[in-house]
């Protein structure tokens, strides 16, 4: 969701790829991550585990699902701005309602990581 990066473990990301907003505060974003990162940390703790690495298929998924997502937004269709990248990608936006991303962010949920 924009918040691990697989093969990196223990590293989390706050505004990362299309977490950032066009039509609203990242505030909001960035409060959803970090509440995201406490849960993470605190079911390590409770496991007495030392490491969580997202696994790549989830990533995988989230990008796919948010580039699906983008196509039918004027940020991910096809028209010129600085949102797009050399391919004609859009990595920068949520292509959503920012209540919708405090929704998918609100549990930890562990079987998405590869926790040792």
């Amino acid at each position: 969701m924009g918040i691990s990066v697989a093969g990196f473990p223990n590293y989390f990301l706050l505004l990362g790829p299309n977490t950032g907003l066009g039509h609203n505060s990242v505030v909001f974003m960035i409060e959803a991550q970090i509440e995201y990162v406490i849960r993470a940390l605190n079911y390590l703790k409770k496991a007495k585990k030392s490491l969580i690495d997202v696994k790549l298929e989830r990533q995988e998924t989230f990008c796919r699902l948010t580039q699906m997502k983008l196509e039918n937004f004027s940020w991910g269709s096809g028209c010129d701005s600085w949102y797009l990248s050399k391919n004609g990608k859009n990595y920068s936006i949520w292509p959503g309602f920012t209540p919708s991303y405090w929704w998918k962010t609100r549990k930890f949920d562990a079987e998405n990581y590869h926790v040792t």
